[in-house]
This record gives C-alpha cells, sequence and structure tokens, in this order.
C-alpha cells in the first residue's frame, strides 16, 4: 500500500470515530438498550483509539455497571456496522 493509500484510509477511521459518536448511532443504541440518557451523557462514556498510522481503532465503554459497558459497546459496534455497511446515509453523516 502506497503512503496516499494509507492516509485516506486513517482519515476514513477518523471519520468513523465521528459517525460512532454521533446522534444518529447513538440515539439508536439509547433506543435499543433504554438506557435513559442523552446523547452526550452516552457520547462522554466512550472513547475512540487509534494508534498513529495505524488503520486500527478501539472503542472502549466506561460504565459503573461492567456488564452494562460491554452491552453497550457491542450495541455501538453493530449499530455502527450495520448502518455503515451499506451506501452512507446524508442523515447519518449530518447529524
Amino acid at each position: 500500500m502506497d503512503s496516499i493509500q494509507i492516509k485516506s484510509n486513517i482519515d476514513m477511521i477518523n471519520t468513523y470515530s465521528v459517525i460512532i459518536k454521533s446522534p444518529a448511532i447513538l440515539g439508536k443504541v439509547i433506543g435499543e438498550l433504554d438506557l435513559g440518557q442523552s446523547v452526550d451523557q452516552l457520547s462522554e462514556k466512550i472513547t475512540i483509539n487509534s494508534q498513529e498510522n495505524s488503520q486500527v481503532f478501539s472503542l472502549t465503554v466506561q460504565d459503573s455497571n461492567p456488564t452494562k459497558a460491554v452491552e453497550i459497546a457491542n450495541t455501538v459496534s453493530e449499530t455502527f456496522q450495520k448502518e455503515i455497511k451499506d451506501e452512507p446515509d446524508p442523515e447519518l453523516v449530518l447529524s
């Protein structure tokens, strides 16, 4: 892979990070898990990290209940994959 392709992939991961924490994704997670919190409150519990010049990122959820944290992380991941699988919906990106 050339450096332009790698940079493009890293930029895509940065974009995915923004989309993951968007109201379009987190709103669905809140609804599915009946969390009773705002998108902003949920977003504060989520950290997305990628190593410099890496095409891999990790999603971490902190919650007082470890089981709930795992459930949230898995649901965020599943919801993101479902939503991003098809052509991106402009509403998803712009929310």
